[in-house]
This record gives C-alpha cells, sequence and structure tokens, in this order.
C-alpha cells in the first residue's frame, strides 16, 4: 500500500510542477509519514501552507476512496 501512495504523491507533485528527489515513508505513533524532498518546496508549501494543507487533503480523501 506503500507503494501505491507514493504514487498518488508523485501524481499530485507532477500536477503541481513540483519536482522531488525523494520521497521517503518514516514510521509514526499514529501511522506513517511520507516525507518529500524537493527543490521546490516554496511551491510545495505555498503561501502560508495552503498548497501543502490542500495536497494533504487531497491525498487523503484519495487514500480514503482507494483504500
Amino acid at each position: 500500500m506503500k507503494e501505491e501512495i507514493i504514487k498518488e504523491i508523485e501524481g499530485l507533485l507532477k500536477a503541481m510542477g513540483v519536482t522531488s528527489s525523494l520521497i521517503e515513508v518514516k514510521p509514526n505513533p499514529r501511522g506513517v509519514v511520507f516525507a518529500i524532498e524537493t527543490p521546490d518546496s516554496a511551491r510545495l508549501i505555498g503561501n502560508n501552507g495552503e498548497a501543502l494543507d490542500a495536497m494533504t487533503h487531497l491525498l487523503r480523501r484519495i487514500v480514503e476512496k482507494k483504500f
């Protein structure tokens, strides 16, 4: 399932025009965290974190629907 979620993240990043050098899975007491390394961090985060919040929301909805 982690690999499928990474593919979804890659698709969202591509749609945003963000290149990623690494997507890493990190265990967390509440589940897993996907860490994204990118030279386009400003584009990924957006103004006041709005783009990152939107991507997180979309990814959660996709995961809820598919998995």
